[in-house]
């Protein structure tokens, strides 16, 4: 299951979320120093959204991944997309769990106006799991250059 994290919800758990997002981050926003608190900034004001993805069963719950989104628009070409800017698994995830989180991500996106879902990942495994059970499309590789 997937639930959004309301920002009272975020200012309790950040602290310990925090370095499994850190560790999930991409490649774009390495480097700059105050990240960390620029991203929990971004959350509270709502331009990232904070989902957990856990399953119930027997009245237990299991947590398995904290995922930050954001809604992008391409100033070229106007597409809309939400953008998985971060998602860390916090154990090993059942790839079940992966298809139902990302499929209720879809609806969430339908909702919002979005044209597709985008992500980024270095595991060779989310990718192919994406593409064999969730269509995905990951021909294209992101590079980054330091300057």
């Amino acid at each position: 299951m997937l639930f959004k994290l309301m920002p009272e919800q975020v200012a309790h758990y950040w602290p310990a979320l925090r370095d499994k997002i850190e560790e999930a981050l991409p490649p774009i926003c390495n480097g700059h120093i105050d990240r960390m608190e620029n991203l929990l900034k971004s959350v509270l004001q709502g331009n990232l959204e904070l989902w957990i993805v856990c399953e119930t069963r027997e009245g237990q719950t299991e947590l398995y991944a904290v995922m930050l989104t954001t809604n992008i628009e391409d100033a070229v070409s106007g597409t809309k997309s939400l953008l998985i800017y971060a998602l860390a698994a916090l154990k090993k995830i059942p790839e079940d769990i992966w298809v139902s989180g990302i499929e209720a991500l879809v609806k969430v996106a339908k909702h919002k106006g979005c044209d597709k879902i985008l992500a980024y990942t270095c595991i060779p495994a989310i990718a192919q799991m994406a593409e064999r059970r969730l269509g995905a499309d990951a021909s294209w590789t992101m590079l980054t250059f330091g300057v």
